[in-house]
């Protein structure tokens, strides 16, 4: 928590999301070539846009405490 909002921060050490992909691995549909993890790409564009319905913040960014990965944060506003 911090002051009028809360921050949820999920951090991992996979093999994270190449920087000219971050913006578009929320659009639907959209895959990473050369992923062999099964899926059609919907995931983050459903959290995206129940965060933007529901007011919150929702970013991705590299993960700073490992060598490679991704952290997703959500913020919430208190008020």
């Amino acid at each position: 928590r911090e002051a009028d909002r809360v921050i949820v921060t999920v951090e991992d050490n996979g093999p994270g999301i190449p920087k000219s992909q971050l913006n578009m691995v929320a659009q639907r549909f959209y895959r990473i070539s050369g992923q062999e993890v099964e899926g059609s790409g919907l995931g983050l564009s459903i959290v995206t846009e129940a965060a933007k319905k529901l007011g919150f913040g929702f970013t991705l960014s590299d993960c700073s405490r490992y060598p490679s990965g991704l952290t997703a944060q959500i913020v919430i506003p208190l008020s």
